[in-house]
């Protein structure tokens, strides 16, 4: 249960009642006229509950006292339509980045670092052995150095680029869904860890399935 103090006229709560205050022990045990001595008195709570996504809470409640007990009001706004999407696009965005830097397992279990430094040095050294600049280069995974040439490293840049296809392919659609929502349940309704992950699995796949057909 919340308490509240109210000493000289300053309300302060919501409160928990802790074990020992004041010099008095076994707080909790006393009665609520015993705490009220010490100006101590049960705290009820109004809206302290939200939705976060579709609703803002003022920080701090409005406190009243009654003389016997303290209410501390929470306000509780909806938010607009174009808020609830903007925080939901941030959100996505936000996932994406994530997901996308976050590494790439590959089928046979090497493990690939997709940071975006990753990323553009992969890219720069299969770009110059592919134009024959030079046989091969040493290059850090996450398992460590490897030498390795065009043969080696072809496979290993095209699904870090299927990767990233598929990080920005699921950021669209979901981003879709979201602009094209017409009402509050349409943004409730959208599950952007789900969604984002089935765009991505597809488009990834279908970059790994036709290098497989190729092979």
């Amino acid at each position: 249960m919340n308490y509240g103090t109210v000493k000289e006229g300053i309300i302060t709560a919501p409160l928990a009642m802790c074990s020992s205050f004041e010099g008095v022990g076994a707080w909790h045990t006393l009665t609520d006229a015993e705490r009220a001595e010490y100006g101590w008195y049960p705290c009820v709570v109004l809206s302290e509950s939200y939705s976060a996504l579709t609703q803002s809470r003022s920080e701090l409640p409005t406190l009243t006292f009654d003389g016997a007990t303290v209410t501390a009001t929470y306000l509780v706004v909806d938010k607009a339509l174009a808020t609830v999407k903007s925080d939901l696009l941030a959100t996505l965005a936000a996932y994406r980045f994530d997901f996308e830097v976050g590494g790439l397992e590959l089928a046979d279990g090497l493990r690939l670092l997709t940071d975006r430094e990753s990323q553009s040095q992969l890219s720069n050294a299969f770009v110059t052995l592919k134009h024959g600049l030079i046989p091969d280069t040493d290059w850090k995974g996450s398992n460590g150095w490897q030498l390795v040439d065009l043969v080696q490293i072809e496979p290993i840049a095209k699904a870090v680029a299927a990767h990233g296809r598929g990080c920005f392919r699921g950021e669209r659609q979901v981003q879709t869904l979201i602009n094209e929502a017409a009402t509050i349940a349409d943004l409730e309704a959208i599950d952007i860890a789900s969604l984002f992950d089935a765009a991505y699995r597809e488009a990834y796949a279908e970059v790994m399935a036709a290098e497989q057909a190729t092979e």
